[in-house]
């Protein structure tokens, strides 16, 4: 990534340049996300019925690899939580 691309989101993030990076699509940053987190069996992924179909695959796939699971959250689209905004 440029680092002018990459200090200009940093600095849009509040973080430092070296944490920023660039995916070309959800797909492939949910993916290295999920393979960077040390899932043991009996960890649980949480996502809700109204996610990306990409995204459910590579939960799954992760899941499967490391003995984990997915459960999902069900609430209605819209629902709001108490509290927040």
């Amino acid at each position: 990534m440029p680092t002018s691309r990459r200090t200009q989101a940093a600095d849009c993030l509040g973080v430092a340049p070296s944490e920023v990076g660039w995916v070309r699509n959800v797909s492939e940053g949910v993916s290295a996300v999920l393979g960077s987190i040390d899932l043991a069996p009996g960890d649980e992924l949480v996502m809700s019925r109204h996610g990306y179909g990409a995204v459910r695959m590579a939960l799954e796939h992760w899941a499967q690899r490391r003995g984990a699971s997915v459960r999902d959250a069900v609430f209605p689209v819209g629902a709001a939580v108490p509290g927040l905004g």
